[in-house]
């Protein structure tokens, strides 16, 4: 895991601007990609507050490339307090994006849109680190192809990670696995 610390990269308690937020969000990349790390934390610890725009241009756009260009990284949030929050929900549900927030070392929320479906395999997946489709079905009650709706979403949202392993029966089967 690659932790940004916000707070130490910026040196200020407030993240305002689109214009601000975007050369940040820069700079966490260019570091980021010299890391060679999959999973990016951007620890909020001692922020108190972030604007809308700010919120958008540092965590929706880069989860938004997630799903693009950046296919196999992950974008985690740590100790973003209620005023924090509040801006990163609104912009992430308004573009119809979620986003982990840790809260300490055992808890997660969800902030944006994020169905209680998705939360169901999330926490299937926190508890048990990695399972397949038939696993996760089986723990939920439900059917393996609504599990690999739900984390074809999940991994297109890097929130999990989608790997391909021999499956027992022969041939190949997606295992998921927790990114925290």
């Amino acid at each position: 895991m690659f932790v940004v610390n916000l707070y130490e990269l910026i040196n200020k308690e407030l993240i305002w601007g689109h214009i601000n937020a975007r050369n940040y969000r820069d700079t966490i990349f260019e570091k980021w990609d010299k890391s060679l790390d999959d999973i990016l934390v951007l620890d909020f610890e001692k922020i108190k507050m972030i604007d809308f725009s700010a919120a958008s241009d540092l965590i929706c756009i880069p989860i938004s490339r997630i799903q693009t260009e950046l296919k196999g990284k992950h974008i985690i949030i740590k100790n973003a307090k209620n005023e924090v929050r509040e801006n990163i929900n609104v912009a992430l549900d308004r573009q119809e994006l979620c986003c982990m927030n840790l809260l300490n070392e055992k808890d997660y929320e969800m902030l944006g849109k994020c169905s209680d479906g998705l939360k169901e395999i999330l926490d299937v997946l926190y508890e048990k680190k990695k399972a397949d489709s038939r696993v996760l079905a089986d723990t939920l009650y439900t059917t393996v192809q609504v599990v690999n709706n739900r984390t074809t979403t999940l991994a297109r949202l890097g929130l999990i990670k989608r790997k391909t392993e021999d499956a027992p029966t022969g041939g190949k089967q997606y295992v998921y696995e927790s990114i925290i």
